[in-house]
């Protein structure tokens, strides 16, 4: 080999060297890593809202299997007109929120429970 054409190696093994090492820096920084994580923390909230939502068809279907539970459906369809803490207050109230196993209400699924319950009563009245 002569020297010319060991320089023109030399400095192509050291482009494609370089080359690599900045491919895999910016590797780590490339939108699809941090797109990654965007989506697992979607996947982690839509979890959460699908257990929340579950748990609040227990506490409605609990509600609605109280001795005076027509009572209590009319009760949270006036109430629900003016505040929703006042219909939050009726169904914690009612013990319905109160999951097995649990020893406190979670607002979440009491919130998804008020909803269910007020969009049964507002069909009831239709």
């Amino acid at each position: 080999m002569t020297t010319a054409t060991e320089a023109r190696a030399k400095h192509l093994t050291l482009g494609v060297a370089g080359a690599a090492v900045l491919i895999l820096i910016g590797g780590q920084f490339w939108p699809g890593y941090q797109l990654d994580t965007t989506a697992n923390d979607a996947i982690k909230k839509a979890e959460t809202r699908g257990g929340t939502v579950a748990l609040a068809t227990v506490c409605a279907a609990q509600f609605k299997a109280l001795p005076d539970a027509e009572i209590r459906l009319a009760t949270l369809g006036e109430v629900r007109t003016s505040t929703m803490p006042a219909a939050r207050a009726v169904i914690t109230e009612s013990g319905a929120a109160l999951l097995p196993g649990t020893e406190t209400p979670s607002s979440a699924v009491v919130n998804a429970c008020t909803d269910m319950l007020h969009e049964m009563v507002k069909s009831a009245a239709q």
